[in-house]
């Protein structure tokens, strides 16, 4: 990876985004040693690096059945204000757009949540994405913010 980051010559941001971490690390991979080290020794040095690493910890609530599908999350933000950020993170090469399949999944995790961990904290969707999200009547009634990779540098 560090051969490949140090062929790019522009002096701007470079991201580097791993979804699904915990997949990536298998049983004898070794990955997550030798991710270790990268960011120890080269990725913490450089200033021009943003690593970005997302992974499903959330197990005990995307365990489902066939009647209880459950929900994966790819990270929540617990804040000291009373609320709580379901981070939806889309990779995409234009703008995201929600469906109505899509918009289903959004609402299941937020109802599985809230019923699995019974907070009584105020629970919003919000997006992570490459390009922004397309703004129609399902992001309208879901997403309460929207984050593009740009908003990491500011």
């Amino acid at each position: 990876m560090r051969d490949c980051i140090d062929t790019l010559k522009e002096k701007k941001k470079k991201i580097i985004f791993f979804d699904e971490l915990p997949w990536l690390d298998s049983h004898k991979s070794g990955f997550l040693s030798s991710f270790g080290y990268f960011g120890n020794m080269y990725a913490s040095r450089r200033d021009d690096l943003l690593v970005v690493i997302c992974g499903s910890a959330a197990s005990w609530i995307q365990t489902g059945t066939h009647t209880d599908p459950g929900a994966q999350i790819d990270l929540l933000i617990d804040r000291a204000d009373r609320r709580i950020n379901i981070c939806e993170i889309k990779f995409s090469r234009a703008e995201f757009s929600i469906d109505k399949r899509y918009a289903a999944e959004l609402a299941n995790k937020l109802n599985v949540f809230r019923e699995r961990t019974r907070t009584r904290k105020m629970v919003f969707i919000t997006m992570i994405t490459t390009n922004g999200v397309k703004q129609n009547d399902y992001y309208t009634n879901l997403v309460e913010n929207n984050l593009t990779m740009e908003a990491l540098f500011q």
